[in-house]
């Protein structure tokens, strides 16, 4: 096989004069190339990746590594001079430091676990934390007197000073009248329409007492029942009525004072309007923020067994449990 003879370059091409210009002129350009400063930029980037690599292969940082931050040091002082009534000595502080981050390995061991994922009660506590510090930034927030007046007007009822109720009862209690509750009862009303100022005990003893003053339509309804809060609207003042049914038997009552409702101003409501401002300002940053989350992952739900309408309220098929367990 036959090869090509070796090219030869003349002589002229290679002497000593040439290759020294030719050597000038490339370190001439290479030298205004580096004057660049996207040329600069680009050694520096390489440099600098090439360092962290070198770094990282020469001494590699654990990935489970724990730096306490001086945040964290200053906090545990802190607590322990609280602690103490002094300030804490240096032992104290690396015994307070070291059981931190006994703790903080625990915690992590707890989370390679999934212990904070199985443990309904430690979930929790989490969705509680993260909704705390959501909610925090209302705490720097104040409303304005115009987003107080749009609540205000909103629920003109909530805010005002609601109807109140004086008036007097008397009552027949149904566990001692037992059959003769209604007669009594109606005997008794009529003794006090005839004599409507007349001291003589009538009627049963009562937690409540014989006479009750100013009390709104929910203190009514919950000391004596709904069905009772809706007859009392209906009274005349001045005039005993009844028997009025409640859960402790029939009541006689006299109604002596009916006040109005007065509405609400912006300054006679502005503390209870800012609570409620608060509630909804730290209910609306909530649902922003898992809207924000909802729209960052995918969620799926895996159906399970389905439970027919005729088998509620009944517990499995010995062959439904035994698949179950299985």
């Amino acid at each position: 096989m036959r090869s090509d003879p070796p090219v030869r370059l003349p002589a002229e091409q290679v002497s000593p004069v040439r290759l020294r210009r030719a050597w000038a002129e490339v370190s001439t350009r290479t030298t205004r190339a580096l004057r660049e400063p996207l040329v600069q930029f680009l050694l520096f980037g390489a440099l600098l990746f090439l360092g962290q690599g070198l770094s990282a292969s020469l001494w590699p940082t654990p990935a489970d590594a724990i730096r306490v931050p001086a945040t964290r040091v200053q906090a545990l002082r802190q607590e322990l001079r609280a602690q103490l009534q002094r300030p804490p000595s240096e032992p104290e502080l690396q015994a307070a430091i070291q059981r931190w981050v006994d703790e903080e390995l625990l915690f992590r061991e707890a989370k390679a676990l999934e212990l904070d994922r199985a443990d309904p009660i430690v979930r929790r506590r989490l969705v509680q934390k993260i909704e705390t510090l959501i909610e925090a930034q209302v705490d720097t927030e104040s409303p304005s007197d115009a987003e107080l007046r749009a609540l205000l007007d909103a629920d003109p009822q909530r805010y005002g000073l609601p109807v109140r109720y004086s008036f007097e009862q008397r009552l027949y209690a149904r566990g001692q009248r037992q059959e003769h509750l209604q007669r009594d009862a109606e005997a008794g009303l009529r003794q006090l329409r005839q004599h409507p100022e007349d001291s003589a005990p009538l009627g049963d003893p009562f937690f409540a007492g014989k006479r009750l003053n100013q009390l709104d339509a929910a203190a009514v309804r919950k000391v004596f029942g709904e069905a009772f809060a809706q007859r009392l609207v209906q009274l005349p003042t001045g005039r005993w009525e009844g028997p009025i049914a409640s859960g402790y038997g029939l009541h006689l009552v006299r109604l002596s004072q009916r006040s109005e409702f007065q509405p609400a101003t912006l300054e006679s409501a502005r503390a209870r309007l800012s609570v409620a401002w608060r509630v909804a300002r730290r209910q609306a940053l909530l649902d922003q923020r898992l809207a924000q989350l909802r729209q960052r992952q995918t969620v799926t739900v895996d159906s399970g067994p389905v439970l027919h309408a005729s088998q509620a309220g009944r517990g499995p098929d010995p062959e439904q449990l035994h698949e179950m367990l299985d």
